[in-house]
């Protein structure tokens, strides 16, 4: 399973394919950095975005190919390869 360390969030106004206007917020994340976590948010807030302006519904989503989003309170090193203690955010 893979946890990343560093998560950001990125906003874009939008438009929707009926004229609507709508603000989309995307998460993004790295094991490196919250910079390319930031990255990544724009990107994908940025995809989102002008997705939402097409005429038709996306042909797929990416939404199940993004890790957990989970913070890390303590690594811990093993003979398998580490593990993490998280802290779950569930149902915030």
């Amino acid at each position: 399973m893979h946890i990343p360390r560093y998560w950001r969030t990125a906003t874009r106004e939008a438009m929707t394919r009926d004229g609507a206007p709508r603000r989309i917020t995307a998460w993004g994340w790295s094991d490196s950095s919250l910079d390319a976590a930031g990255r990544m948010a724009d990107e994908r807030a940025r995809r989102a975005a002008e997705a939402s302006a097409r005429p038709t519904s996306p042909s797929e989503y990416d939404y199940l190919d993004q890790p957990l989003r989970e913070e890390i309170v303590e690594t811990l090193p093993g003979e398998a390869g580490p593990a993490a203690v998280t802290a779950p955010h569930r149902g915030r």
